[in-house]
């Protein structure tokens, strides 16, 4: 990506303004976009957001990501994901969210076809207000002043310095209980940006009014990213913790799960769908069968070809997302293999012909039977692929599974992880029991 930057977009006294243009992931979307918001989409999201001309119309199209992206003409593209889905349920289950903020805010108001940011609004709101009500931490600063009366310690030499031998004022060296510290800082900080991003609404005016009074209480800090790296949470200040966790996505401001982070001058928070996924049916995989017997790993089922030898060898590894193995010793990459299975991220419930390639190369490496999993609101897809005998018998691959898992839209955090998990449970018993049984 080109690091040529954009600027653009009114200033207001607390910063831009944005406006939202819903766009679902997936989905090419005509929308009107200013040229500055065109080049600076080209030129720093060119591997997110595909754009064309249609009718002489700009056409986007964001693959596998959902989120925001700030644009340089106080707009925002807020993704929603293909697959319906309450999106913050299914982070904080794979913990790009802690799963406390969602718990601990069971009326926070989330609602089928919600932002991402508002929903990350109404979140950070409530955990805010408990902040408030258990009270703003504070801590002793030193401060040097001149005084009319004497505080703390006079500071001699600066006393004969500035007030001469008939003195009309103290230089004094005290503490003050300040609420100016970096935790507090660093919840302004997040105020500001949600905002800056949120759209005219009652939620925004409250977070607004909060702005104001921590604006009395602290500096605007110049560098958010550098205080979060230096912030802590200690025994004092536990009532801060899911604030501040949720003040850090907030203004992070980046790419999450290894993805290099852009240097995109406007806010954007966007998340990996595919991966998003992928993570969840692993944790998924892993609530659903018995640890004492089975355990879960990732991306070690070994080596599917070798090119050369010695120092300019290279090998291509096989790196389904889970493989299950039975426990027998310490080294998981030498216990027996199971079963094998991959989650895709696509709005469909029929593998492609690539998606059945690349199980099949998996389960023949061990001869297990396969998995694909799919994500669905409703989770009852359930077929069986048998290989052929041509490819099946030679090889010794297993059958292949195809099921769907649940990411339906539930009223609570509790309700949607038990879903989640529990659409899989048939099937994972099905995996290990056709596992156990191959030859």
């Amino acid at each position: 990506m080109s690091s040529n930057h954009v600027s653009g977009g009114k200033s207001t006294k607390h910063g831009n303004r944005y406006t939202s243009i819903p766009i679902r992931e997936g989905t090419p979307e005509t929308v009107e976009l200013e040229q500055q918001d065109i080049t600076y989409l080209q030129d720093e999201w060119d591997d997110e957001v595909q754009i064309s001309t249609r009718g002489g119309k700009p056409q986007l199209k964001v693959s596998n990501k959902a989120g925001i992206i700030g644009l340089p003409s106080n707009r925002i593209l807020s993704i929603s994901p293909k697959i319906e889905t309450n999106l913050l349920y299914l982070l904080a289950y794979t913990d790009r969210i802690d799963e406390k903020a969602i718990t601990n805010n069971a009326n926070a108001g989330y609602q089928v076809g919600d932002s991402l940011i508002d929903l990350l609004g109404r979140l950070f709101l409530q955990e805010l207000k408990r902040v408030m009500r258990r009270g703003l931490a504070q801590e002793f600063h030193e401060t040097e002043a001149s005084q009319r009366h004497v505080r703390g310690q006079i500071q001699l030499e600066k006393q004969f310095q500035r007030q001469g031998p008939a003195p009309l004022k103290f230089e004094c060296r005290y503490q003050e209980l300040t609420r100016d510290i970096a935790l507090n800082r660093i919840v302004l900080a997040a105020i500001r940006t949600l905002v800056r991003l949120l759209p005219a609404s009652s939620l925004r005016n409250e977070l607004i009014r909060y702005r104001e009074l921590f604006e009395e209480w602290v500096e605007v800090p110049q560098s958010p990213l550098r205080e979060l790296e230096t912030v802590s949470v200690s025994h004092l200040t536990e009532h801060y913790r899911q604030l501040i966790l949720l003040s850090k996505v907030i203004i992070q401001e980046q790419f999450l799960r290894g993805i290099d982070q852009p240097d995109h001058p406007f806010p954007s928070l966007v998340f990996d769908m595919p991966s998003v996924f992928e993570d969840a049916v692993v944790d998924a995989v892993r609530e659903n069968i018995d640890t004492t017997q089975y355990r879960v790993t990732t991306n070690d089922l070994g080596v599917l070809a070798t090119q050369g030898d010695g120092d300019n060898e290279s090998s291509r590894r096989l790196q389904p997302d889970f493989i299950i193995r039975r426990r027998i010793g310490e080294v998981p990459s030498t216990e027996p293999v199971v079963a094998v299975g991959d989650a895709k991220w696509k709005d469909t419930t029929t593998p492609s012909r690539n998606d059945l390639y690349q199980l099949a190369t998996y389960q023949a490496k061990f001869g297990t039977p396969g998995l694909i999993v799919y994500p669905a609101t409703d989770a009852n897809v359930e077929e069986c692929y048998e290989y052929d005998d041509e490819t099946g018998s030679d090889a010794g691959r297993g059958d292949l599974l195809v099921r769907q898992l649940s990411v339906s839209q539930l009223d609570s955090y509790s309700a949607y992880e038990r879903e989640l998990e529990t659409s899989l449970q048939p099937a994972i018993r099905q995996l290990i029991n056709r596992g156990n049984s191959s030859p």
